[in-house]
């Protein structure tokens, strides 16, 4: 039959090889719409070079539900690979995960000292009573725990120090001009280092999931529609999780969206990454994507552990002067360990019903679109 060369071609759906990328696009979406919707609801923070008790208080909780919310995603990941890799298989890589994130959060440089919660030093010893001076609601006169950070990050000439090891201060430079910003002194060097990390940590869960996306569309177009809505719920919480200590540490809109976005493009590159390899690569052995997955959960359980909760110990303890009650707000007082122990698991738990709430939400979509579970 012939064909009117003139006539324009008609509209086609995207290639099946397309289409994969599409969907983990709008997967890692949600983590921009997550950073969204936290500057929605933190409209102003405060100021990092005068970061006053009150908003260090509110720091420390929202770190706490981060680990909370970072600890759930990783029960997940475990709950649904194990299966596919057997128990010791699954443990090996949770471990191996779990340790290189460790190493890898040991060597990135401290500017901050251990203000920033890194877990390397609480700065208190292991006193039941944590001592902390209280200070004015404007928060200019320094808190003990950012002394530290404030010495290490200047020389005793002032000038700032480059860091110890070879490439260590250019390290720290792009973490604390990235991630925070270097006008603002110790303060945001602590929290550009814990932004970074964290960023780190949900960038390499981002990886893994493109490429589930991709395998999962391959199999079946369905399943892959579905999870990708599934997947875009659950990193909406993620982009507020990496959202917030940018934002307290940059106050910059425009690079919190710009982190956001850039993370969550973690997903396409996954599906790249499966292009390359090829999807039957993953297909023929189920349990590839299930090892790193498990890996993944190692390395965001690490976080939680040795960066967000120490950091929101030392945030909640730092700030406790101007919330516990009847302390006044010149004289020093003493909040008890378990004080603040209380209110870092309460916070915790509260990020892990969060995040238990969207996950739930996700299966229940992912039930509506395929019916029934796949294997």
């Amino acid at each position: 039959m012939a064909t009117d060369v003139g006539a324009a071609p008609a509209p086609t759906a995207p290639s099946p090889s397309n289409l994969p990328l599409l969907l983990s696009i709008v997967a890692g979406g949600g983590t921009f719409v997550g950073g969204v919707v936290l500057l929605a609801l933190l409209p102003t923070p405060p100021s990092s070079s005068t970061f006053p008790p009150k908003s260090s208080y509110l720091f420390g909780r929202l770190q706490a539900a981060s680990a909370g919310v970072m600890l759930i995603l990783s029960i997940n990941l475990l709950a649904e690979s194990l299966p596919k890799t057997g128990l010791l298989d699954g443990a090996l890589w949770l471990v191996a995960g779990a340790v290189v994130m460790y190493v890898i959060e040991r060597l990135i440089p401290d500017g901050g000292g251990d203000a920033g919660g890194s877990g390397h030093g609480h700065g208190h010893g292991n006193e039941d009573m944590l001592p902390l001076h209280a200070m004015d609601a404007s928060g200019a006169a320094a808190g003990e725990m950012l002394e530290d950070a404030a010495g290490k990050a200047k020389g005793d000439d002032g000038t700032r120090q480059s860091g110890g090891a070879t490439g260590g201060g250019s390290c720290f430079w792009v973490i604390q001009n990235l991630f925070g910003d270097s006008r603002n002194g110790p303060v945001s060097s602590v929290l550009a280092r814990a932004g970074f990390v964290t960023y780190l940590g949900l960038a390499l869960h981002n990886l893994p999931e493109g490429i589930s996306v991709a395998v999962s569309t391959a199999s079946s177009l369905r399943l892959g529609v579905s999870l990708c809505v599934a997947i875009m719920l659950h990193n909406v919480l993620e982009g507020m999780v990496v959202a917030l200590p940018l934002w307290f540490a940059t106050r910059s809109r425009t690079r919190v969206l710009w982190l956001t976005l850039l993370n969550g493009l973690m997903e396409p590159a996954g599906v790249i990454v499966a292009w390359i390899f090829g999807a039957s690569y993953f297909l023929e052995a189920p349990g590839r994507v299930e090892r790193i997955l498990c890996a993944v959960a190692g390395v965001m359980g690490s976080i939680s552990f040795a960066e967000l909760i120490p950091s929101a110990s030392l945030w909640i303890a730092r700030g406790a002067a101007t919330t516990v009650a009847g302390a006044s707000p010149t004289a020093p007082v003493e909040v008890s360990r378990k004080w603040i122990n209380a209110r870092v698991a309460a916070w915790t738990i509260l990020g892990m019903v969060a995040g238990w709430t969207i996950m739930a939400l996700a299966d229940v979509i992912l039930v509506f679109f395929v019916g029934k579970a796949e294997p």
